[in-house]
């Protein structure tokens, strides 16, 4: 489920059932599943920023197997220059956000 479809209903329960990344800005939730060997995500977020971050992360790892999740880091911020426009606290909550993305595929 991407972020951006997330229900008013459903992120109240991804708050529930996920592990809350405490950000600067505010807070990120996001959980992972197993099935048949691949990792599925759910994310939400109260700020825009950090919503599309989680909507990049859910659409690049979601499906795919936890060790391609593990071996194969987010690139893509960098490639499109986004890292390079975010804030140093945005840059902060996404290196969270990826080191509980770490902890939900191991």
């Amino acid at each position: 489920m991407k972020p951006s479809s997330i229900s008013a209903g459903a992120s109240r329960r991804c708050r529930r059932a996920c592990e809350t990344t405490a950000t600067c800005r505010g807070d990120a939730w996001l959980a992972g599943i197993r099935r048949d060997g691949r990792l599925y995500l759910s994310a939400a977020s109260e700020t825009g920023v950090l919503a599309g971050l989680l909507a990049i992360i859910v659409e690049v790892y979601s499906g795919r197997a936890a060790e391609d999740v593990l071996h194969h880091p987010l690139v893509v911020l960098e490639t499109t220059g986004l890292s390079q426009r975010l804030s140093p606290h945005r840059l902060v909550a996404c290196r969270e956000i990826l080191v509980r993305l770490r902890e939900l595929a191991s």
